[in-house]
């Protein structure tokens, strides 16, 4: 049997932190907010709130569909860099 290394406390509490998926999200709508305010289109604000009604849409699906992947703050990380990488 192979030996595994126990993960340390402060490791635990990075990846299952209430706190740490609030700045993950906020970091999120921050980039929606400089995309859509740094652009030429008329109504910014209007624009803006339609990404975080989206955004908020995308939380929630996850939240219901896939609790596994939204309790854990790194997999959150990896799903919304992928998705604003593939939206930028």
């Amino acid at each position: 049997m192979r030996r595994r290394r126990g993960r340390s406390e402060l490791k635990r509490n990075l990846e299952y932190s209430p706190f740490i998926k609030v700045v993950i999200f906020a970091v999120f709508a921050g980039g929606l907010a400089f995309l859509v305010f740094s652009g030429q289109q008329p109504e910014p604000t209007k624009n803006f709130i339609i990404a975080l009604l989206v955004l908020t849409t995308a939380i929630t699906q996850l939240w219901i569909n896939q609790p596994k992947s939204f309790s854990r703050s790194s997999r959150i990380l990896l799903i919304f860099v992928t998705v604003g990488v593939i939206d930028f």
